[in-house]
């Protein structure tokens, strides 16, 4: 009689038809999955790392954390991207890459803590416009203060060529991932249409 797989296995139970089906297959001679960390691509290797970094960037972040309660992970793109001119609330979607309706729901919660304001659009006083109080102002600007010496601190025994060659890469990631997220958002807007209209 075989030994039974240990629970520590992952080769014990078979995987159902909907994760086959997902799945790149395994290369031949690879191992399915083990104790120690296998040899990963280069893509899977950039994914790993990524999720390295944001790992630590979010328990930083958390452990440094200034303002208000509103202030969580969900607020700061939203007042980076409120820094300039009052903007609406549909624009302010669109920068922050969120849903309106999410946006509309924590534009409220930073309203309520004093952080953003909304005032009449000159252009059509149906609208609104959401621009940031001083407070709000202020926080933003203890925020880069904070980010600037954290991450001077942080490339303090890099090479300046170091550090322009990854915010030349980084910036070519980001815009990369802006492409595939609007493109994203445009086929699911083209499948809401076409679905609305059968």
């Amino acid at each position: 009689m075989p030994p039974a797989p240990s629970h520590g296995s992952c080769l014990h139970k078979q995987p159902s038809d909907r994760y086959l089906r997902v799945q790149p297959p395994i290369p031949t001679g690879a191992p399915a999955c083990s104790g120690a960390r296998a040899a990963a691509s280069t893509p899977d290797e950039i994914g790993l790392q990524l999720i390295r970094v944001a790992k630590h960037l979010r328990s930083l972040r958390d452990a440094h954390g200034h303002g208000p309660a509103s202030l969580d992970a969900t607020a700061y793109p939203l007042m980076f991207s409120l820094c300039g001119d009052p903007i609406r609330i549909t624009t302010l979607a669109e920068r922050t890459h969120t849903e309106v309706s999410t946006t509309s729901r924590k534009v409220a919660a930073l309203e309520r803590d004093g952080v953003v304001t909304r005032i009449a659009d000159p252009d059509d006083g149906r609208a609104q416009l959401v621009t940031l109080t001083g407070a709000g102002h202020e926080i933003l600007a203890t925020l880069r203060a904070q980010r600037q010496a954290w991450f001077e601190d942080l490339l303090a025994d890099w090479d300046p060529a170091q550090i322009d060659t990854f915010l030349t890469l980084l910036t070519r990631l980001g815009d990369a991932l802006e492409t595939r997220g609007a493109r994203a958002g445009a086929d699911r807007h083209t499948d809401h249409s076409l679905e609305t209209t059968r």
